[in-house]
């Protein structure tokens, strides 16, 4: 059966019977979550989906050279590739764990709503209540999880491809910094910050930091 036919036979039966045992209301939730696990799209596939995504975004950035220009070599992003990796290996466990923690809670969520519900019912049942408008309140998270988890697999898309921009841009700074360090004055032990390159605001290390990469 489906979620939502589980969910009305046990909604129907606790209008008709009410909370008059602990038994009753554990055979309920054990049921309900075994249909709210099989309702959404299984793990295997949405970590398919998340890896597509952050590997496509890897793959337009460094495999097939979108981060070079004519401030990126293609020289510097095979030397960052293997942190470049590191990067993507890290976003994709740490997006799979998000995702987990969503299921569980919104599945928590929904059995919560559903035990609060089946125990104001009192023993001998009810004729008042609105079964359309608490099956809608029971399964609310539920129905919301797919658009979070499809939320979820856009920002950690969007959160790779800035990383492995800052990571680009970080290395770009460093080795500016190698090859033009800032001049010292004779009566100074502090650098001459006048020396460095100065961009429409003033400030260096921003010019440096977000040259050639696209970052705003």
């Amino acid at each position: 059966m489906t979620f939502q036919e589980v969910l009305t036979e046990a909604v129907n039966e606790f209008i008709r019977f009410g909370f008059d045992n602990q038994e009753r209301l554990d055979y309920w939730i054990k049921e309900l979550r075994q249909a709210a696990v099989k309702s959404l799209v299984s793990e295997d596939q949405l970590r398919r989906e998340l890896e597509k995504s952050l590997k496509g975004a890897y793959d337009r950035l460094v495999t097939k050279g979108g981060l070079v220009s004519k401030d990126v070599s293609r020289f510097t992003v095979d030397r960052l590739t293997p942190k470049l990796r590191q990067e993507l290996d890290r976003r994709i466990m740490a997006s799979a764990n998000l995702i987990k923690l969503n299921r569980e809670e919104s599945i928590s969520n929904t059995l919560r709503r559903f035990a609060g519900w089946a125990t104001s019912i009192p023993p001998g049942g009810s004729k008042v209540v609105d079964r359309r408008e608490e099956k809608k309140q029971i399964k609310k998270d539920l129905g919301l999880l797919p658009f979070k988890e499809r939320r979820v697999i856009i920002d950690q898309t969007h959160k790779l491809i800035n990383n492995i921009k800052e990571v680009v841009a970080m290395h770009n700074l460093l080795e500016h910094s190698i090859k033009c360090p800032p001049k010292f004055s004779p009566d100074s032990t502090s650098p001459n910050l006048a020396s460095l390159p100065q961009n429409g605001h003033g400030s260096s290390l921003s010019s440096l930091f977000r040259v050639g990469i696209g970052l705003k």
